[in-house]
């Protein structure tokens, strides 16, 4: 039931991005840490990560607004971000709620792809109030 839950998520994600949206820029890819798994980035929002917390037993669901996205001076190509989000768990029998401050680094080559690397604290508020932290390294293509 819960791993539907999850399929549908990213199923309505997949429509979405076929909509309106479809003018915008899209990146998607892979994540690899905390958790690892997919990501996808519609201009600065959604900036969504679908994975899995091989640490916690959980399937996640991450989405963040980036609030600021700007190149270093005298460092191109690459760019720092900082945005806010939320985090849902799905594993076991409990579930997992938070939320989280992606802070991160990207940079982009020939506008068709993309490295980066974030670091997310944040403040996980179900099943207890504790403070999180995920990130992780990837690898996004641009369409």
């Amino acid at each position: 039931m819960k791993a539907r839950f999850l399929l549908a998520m990213m199923c309505g994600t997949l429509i979405f991005i076929a909509s309106p949206a479809a003018g915008a820029e899209v990146a998607a890819g892979i994540v690899i840490g905390e958790p690892t798994g997919f990501s996808l980035r519609i201009n600065q929002f959604p900036v969504l990560g679908f994975g899995w917390s091989l640490s916690h037993d959980y399937m996640f669901v991450n989405c963040d607004y980036w609030i600021i996205n700007k190149p270093l001076p005298d460092a191109d190509p690459l760019f720092w971000y900082l945005g806010v989000g939320g985090a849902v768990g799905i594993g076991g029998n409990e579930s997992a709620l938070g939320c989280r401050v992606p802070i991160g680094l990207q940079a982009v080559f020939n506008r068709k792809y993309e490295l980066f690397g974030e670091l997310a604290p944040g403040l996980g508020l179900v099943p207890d109030v504790k403070l999180i932290v995920q990130g992780g390294i990837g690898f996004r293509f641009i369409f």
